[in-house]
């Protein structure tokens, strides 16, 4: 956990605002940020992680969930569904693998980065 708080501390800018969420979960608020912009440090972020050093034979992976705040969000907890959400479907699928929940379709836009 200590090394996936140092990584995400290490990519994260000034402005973000990171928090764990629980259990070997976190949380990276993006004030200000896009789709794309979100998906670039989830990339960036998930190759920190995977650069961590852990004992030999050992990698540490990371499955990112991604979503952005829509206009439509009543509640601040919308975007953290969606977000948990598109976790969810990360770590389904393949380890690393950003997912974007869109707030207006029933199914994921899943990108691969």
């Amino acid at each position: 956990l200590k090394l996936a708080a140092d990584a995400i501390r290490n990519t994260a800018r000034r402005t973000d605002v990171p928090a764990r969420y629980g259990g070997d979960e976190f949380v990276l608020l993006l004030p200000n940020t896009r789709e794309a912009g979100a998906l670039q440090l989830a990339d960036r972020l998930r190759e920190a992680i995977h650069h961590c050093q852990l004992s030999v034979g050992e990698q540490l992976t990371a499955s990112i969930g991604v979503s952005v705040y829509h206009p439509d969000d009543k509640h601040s907890e919308d975007l953290l569904v969606r977000a948990d959400r598109a976790l969810y479907q990360a770590k389904a699928g393949d380890l690393g693998v950003a997912v974007l929940k869109h707030p207006d379709r029933a199914e994921a836009h899943i990108d691969e980065h």
